[in-house]
């Protein structure tokens, strides 16, 4: 069963290494099936290769570009995973970067050494909500969170007449486009900006001292976001209500405008702001 376990690990390699990622993930799942240690015995077996020559004229013969080991093919699977976790905590683009880079960094993608502690650092409750999900590699997946890596940002345009010209019959229609951005950390803390520039333009200048301090609430089991913050009217406070949402395959890339209000702190009365033209928020690396 070892023997056979190996040869679909080399197998799953080598369709990796041809670009077939459907084809090696399948065929790496049934390695695993065989046994769940499989990649370390292939370390193993590598290892012993490397080190005995074939034949007594090759090891006789120097050789002429000698391969250097890899140290982090010694590494347990579990250190491994727990690199790829401070990576992806650090930089998810890294994360997939490294995983596609070779077989030393290669884990199964649905392995809970890696997404145990992805949702217990995400998700301040995740021990109690585990249940709920198949594995905690679903949890990741299916319950909101946010991401800090960049700024959602929503594209909202409306039209308005200009100034009649000349023997014009009728005024102009001018397309008026704005942007509000959204950019959140982890303490609970958020900036909040709108403006006319692109985030083409914005995205390299996000600490903009334009850009106004807010805080935010999630509820991790409905989605629904809270964001209080201020504007540009000295005396108002907004409140914005959205739902966190999965995009395009993308995960929690998108908040949905549910309710825009603010609170007059001068007559202590609040307003609700018409939702008309403004757009969902989609997230933007940064």
């Amino acid at each position: 069963m070892a023997e056979e376990a190996i040869r679909l690990f080399q197998l799953a390699g080598e369709l990796e290494g041809q670009g077939e990622m459907k084809e090696a993930v399948k065929t790496y799942k049934q390695a695993f099936r065989l046994r769940d240690d499989v990649d370390v015995l292939y370390r193993k077996m590598r290892m012993l290769e490397i080190g005995q020559p074939e034949d007594k004229e090759a090891a006789e013969k120097p050789e002429i570009q000698p391969k250097g080991e890899c140290y982090l093919s010694r590494l347990p699977t579990e250190l491994i995973a727990k690199i790829l976790f401070y990576l992806a905590q650090d930089s998810l683009k890294a994360y997939k970067r490294a995983q596609k880079s070779g077989r030393v960094f290669w884990i199964p993608h649905d392995s809970a050494l890696f997404w145990e502690p992805m949702c217990l650092g995400t998700y301040q409750d995740a021990a109690l909500h585990v249940h709920k999900y198949i594995s905690w590699y679903e949890m990741f997946r299916k319950r909101p969170t946010m991401r800090y890596d960049g700024v959602y940002v929503a594209t909202c345009r409306y039209y308005r007449e200009g100034e009649q010209e000349g023997s014009s019959w009728f005024p102009p229609t001018i397309e008026v486009i704005y942007y509000r951005y959204l950019r959140f950390l982890p303490n609970g803390s958020l900036q909040s900006l709108l403006s006319n520039d692109s985030p083409t333009t914005m995205l390299p200048f996000l600490d903009s001292p334009k850009a106004f301090e807010g805080k935010w609430e999630l509820d991790a089991e409905t989605g629904e976001l809270k964001i209080e913050t201020r504007g540009p009217v000295k005396h108002y406070i907004l409140h914005m209500d959205l739902r966190v949402m999965s995009s395009g395959g993308k995960l929690h890339n998108k908040l949905k405008w549910q309710n825009y209000r603010f609170l007059n702190t001068l007559q202590n009365s609040y307003g609700e702001f018409d939702l008309k033209n403004d757009k969902s928020f989609f997230f933007h690396r940064a």
